[in-house]
C-alpha cells in the first residue's frame, strides 16, 4: 500500500494518563462535559456498564468523576450461573423486582474496602468480579434466584446512593444514566427512591441511546488527539497534569 492509503488509528488511551500518575479512568468525562454540561445546572452523567461510574458537572465544568462500584457485572454473572448461560441478564430488572433483598448480605457486600476510599478512584473485575461473587456465594445459594437478583440489585443501588450522599454535589438536580444498566428500570427505581430530591433520567431522554455514550466518547477522544487537544481531566483520574490521550498509528 502507498503512504496515501494509510489511515491514522488512535488507540491505547489510558497509558498517558497512567504515566502522569492517574488511574487511566474514567475517560468519558471529557465527552460528558461537552455534551451534557450546562452552565446553569449541576448534573451527573452516570454510566451503568459492568462497573458504575459518575461524572459531576457544575456550571458546565466537570468537578469530580469516579467509579462507585459494580453495576451490571454481578447481576449478570449471577443469572448466567443460575441458568447455565441460557439467560444472560435480568431484563428491566423484572426478576429482581419479584424477589426480596437479603439485607444482611447487602451490608456484608457494602463492607468492601473500596467503598471507604475517597475519589478519584476506579475499580473493575478484580474487586467486583468472580472472586467477590464467590466470597458471597454461600449466602446467595440459600436464596431463590429472584431473591439473589433482588439482593445484588439492592447492593448496586445502595452503593450508588451512598456515593452521591458521601461525595456528590449538594446542589445536584439531575442524574443522567447511560450504559446497558440504564435499561434496568427496577435499578433506576431503587436509586430514585434513595435520592428522591434528584431527577433521575436517561441519556435516551436527551437523544442519546443509552449504549451509544461510551463509543461516542472514545470517538471524540480520538478526534481530539488528532488535533492535539488535552482530553484527560486530572480531577477525575488523579493525573498530575492534562494530556492529549491516545497513540496514533498508521494502518
Amino acid at each position: 500500500l502507498s503512504a496515501a492509503a494509510l489511515a491514522p488509528v488512535v488507540s491505547d488511551f489510558r497509558v498517558a494518563d497512567i504515566a502522569l500518575g492517574g488511574q487511566g479512568a474514567p475517560l468519558a468525562t471529557f465527552f460528558h462535559q461537552i455534551i451534557f454540561g450546562q452552565k446553569n445546572k449541576t448534573v451527573s452523567v452516570h454510566n451503568l456498564g459492568g462497573i458504575s461510574n459518575l461524572t459531576l458537572i457544575e456550571k458546565g465544568q466537570v468537578t469530580r468523576g469516579f467509579d462507585t462500584g459494580p453495576a451490571n457485572m454481578l447481576i449478570d454473572m449471577a443469572i448466567q450461573k443460575a441458568t447455565g448461560g441460557k439467560i444472560t441478564f435480568d431484563r428491566n430488572g423484572a426478576a429482581a423486582k419479584k424477589g426480596i433483598a437479603n439485607e444482611k448480605l447487602v451490608l456484608q457486600m457494602l463492607a468492601h474496602t473500596f467503598f471507604k476510599k475517597r475519589p478519584p478512584k476506579s475499580c473493575g473485575r478484580e474487586e467486583f468480579g468472580e472472586v467477590f461473587l464467590k466470597k458471597h456465594q454461600a449466602g446467595l445459594n440459600k436464596l431463590t434466584l429472584n431473591d439473589q437478583l433482588a439482593t445484588l440489585t439492592d447492593f448496586v443501588a445502595t452503593s450508588i446512593i451512598q456515593s452521591y450522599k458521601k461525595f456528590g454535589a449538594k446542589n445536584l438536580t439531575e442524574i443522567i444514566f447511560c450504559g446497558g444498566g440504564a435499561h434496568n428500570k427496577y435499578l433506576l427505581e431503587k436509586i430514585q427512591a434513595g435520592l428522591n430530591e434528584v431527577l433521575v433520567t436517561t441519556s435516551a431522554d436527551l437523544g442519546w441511546p443509552a449504549q451509544s455514550i461510551e463509543g461516542a466518547a472514545f470517538a471524540l477522544l480520538a478526534a481530539a488527539r488528532l488535533q492535539g487537544f488535552a482530553t484527560n481531566l486530572p480531577k477525575t483520574t488523579g493525573a498530575s497534569r492534562f494530556s492529549s490521550l491516545g497513540k496514533i498509528t498508521s494502518v
